[in-house]
């Protein structure tokens, strides 16, 4: 290991000793010598006991001096003897030895492929700041449980397991431009937070691809770590990255994604590609899952602007934590979820109050993560899960069209609109109109009157004359003698309950 003066002197403060390293702090430390007058060699750091201040060493002569001094500048002399029992030399010949048997620790963790949590804790053991480790979806691949605290008592470094990081996070993280857009640098760096709290960030890459990220909390009222921490973190950095590449794709929330569940929602609902029954009962059953329980199909979209790739991950295990009956996954700029309401917690309710209870969570993320969604109706047939997906879908098309500023469209309030945009898909909406309401209106666009409008208000009305003349605020006997003379105009069979149909359809295609 390359142990640099700055090292051992983040190592003795660390202990407690206001050690100072003078000149050329960044050298390389084979081992620890009593300064003494004479040649000085590189490679060695030489520990200043005496009471007179060493002259620092010149710039690149490869070696460095060290001395205790308190923060009032009080001699090394008077500050050993504070210490007796410990003298500064002793100090940092252990503080060398510390920090060599730490390295060999972290090349032996690495060895033995050890889970990513127990290097988390080899690293907050010497560098002594809250850690964490996020990939690029904002999964927690470990972190220490004090990076989790708001304080900064004292405590333990107990361990967090990989899995979805606090719901507030995330969202700060999401809106944090500062801590996005540094996925992109490849030296380590500082920011501050929306809490204005400060991290030192180092990020993983494989082939210049952003993978993941270690980030240290400083504690309150620094903004700079130790410069012999900042070494500390590079070299540990270095390990690490190694061990995740080993774990890519093993980590427990990510590889949920490719687990028989997963893979077998995803073709039916996709590509609508069946499954041999049998396999098909045995990936349910292995699931808890029935082929006939109720489901509803799901597609969410972020809006424009939204780091969707950071976060695509990170909110289909927050769905699937909402809703643990569910798979969710990301397709593009999309997260296709499927729900089974038969397995979930609101089982026993009835299929309204399900839903209503699926949508409350759903427009709660939506809202902190800038996306919209289109739900299916539900549906008892898992083979069925394409047709209704594709529901889903154009539920949030025209959803969007028609309620620009609604979060979710449900497919049974729009199935109207798209059995109207089905009918005008080969012919215009004039060419499918009944020819009575195209002549009325026709007729009122050139003589200034309302026959078109009449018409529509009266079926609208059930065919009833009171309602309707209230409705236009005209006398009943002006409305009767105004329907005459429109059957004159154009003649219809109000007693044809088709010919009524295409009337009222006819209304809807023209806008009326």
């Amino acid at each position: 290991m390359n142990v640099t003066a700055s090292m051992i002197e983040f190592v003795l403060q660390k202990q407690g000793l206001n050690a100072c390293v003078l000149g050329n702090d960044d050298c390389p430390v084979s081992t620890v010598r009593e300064n003494r007058k004479g040649k000085h060699e590189a490679g060695v750091l030489y520990v200043c006991e005496d009471e007179k201040a060493p002259t620092p060493p010149k710039r690149n002569t490869g070696y460095a001096l060290l001395a205790i001094a308190d923060e009032s500048g009080e001699s090394a002399r008077s500050a050993k003897q504070k210490h007796p029992e410990r003298p500064l030399i002793e100090a940092a010949f252990s503080a060398l030895r510390e920090l060599d048997l730490w390295e060999s620790k972290l090349k032996d963790a690495l060895l033995q492929r050890v889970p990513l949590a127990e290097f988390i804790r080899l690293g907050w053991d010497m560098i002594g700041c809250p850690i964490a480790y996020f990939d690029r979806n904002l999964i927690v691949l470990a972190s220490s449980e004090d990076y989790w605290k708001r304080d900064d008592a004292p405590r333990e470094a107990g361990l967090r397991i990989a899995g979805q990081m606090p719901s507030e996070l995330a969202v700060d993280l999401v809106e944090d431009l500062d801590y996005l857009k540094a996925a992109e640098r490849h030296e380590p760096f500082y920011y501050e937070n929306t809490q204005n709290r400060i991290f030192y960030g180092v990020n993983t890459f494989d082939d210049g691809e952003y993978l993941a990220r270690l980030v240290i909390s400083l504690p309150e009222g620094t903004n700079r770590l130790h410069p012999g921490q900042e070494q500390l973190v590079a070299l540990y950095h270095r390990y690490l990255d190694d061990l995740y590449l080993h774990y890519a794709g093993n980590v427990d929330v990510v590889s949920s994604q490719n687990d028989a569940l997963h893979e077998l929602v995803s073709a039916l609902l996709l590509e609508g590609k069946q499954t041999a029954p049998s396999e098909m009962t045995g990936v349910l059953s292995a699931f808890g899952w029935r082929e006939r329980d109720d489901f509803m199909a799901v597609k969410l979209v972020f809006f424009e602007g939204v780091h969707w790739d950071t976060i695509s991950l990170y909110l289909c295990g927050l769905l699937e934590r909402t809703m643990a009956a569910s798979c969710a996954f990301p397709v593009d700029r999309e997260i296709v979820w499927l729900v089974n309401l038969s397995r979930s917690a609101w089982a026993y309710e009835t299929r309204d109050q399900q839903i209503e209870r699926l949508v409350e969570a759903l427009v709660s993320i939506m809202r902190d993560y800038a996306c919209k969604a289109g739900l299916s109706d539900v549906f008892a047939q898992l083979t069925d899960a394409h047709d209704y997906y594709r529901e889903a879908v154009r539920a949030l098309e025209i959803g969007q069209r028609h309620d620009p500023h609604h979060w979710y469209y449900r497919f049974s309030d729009y199935a109207y609109q798209y059995l109207l945009a089905k009918d005008t898909e080969e012919f215009k909406a004039e060419q499918l109109c009944h020819p009575a309401l195209t002549a009325l209106a026709a007729y009122d666009a050139s003589h200034e009157t309302e026959y078109a409008r009449t018409l529509v208000c009266f079926l609208r009305n059930s065919q009833n004359t009171t309602h309707t003349a209230g409705e236009l605020y005209i006398h009943r006997t002006s409305f009767t003698r105004r329907m005459a003379h429109m059957q004159e105009i154009a003649p219809v069979n109000l007693d044809d309950p088709d010919e009524i149909l295409h009337l009222l359809l006819s209304a809807k295609l023209l806008g009326m």
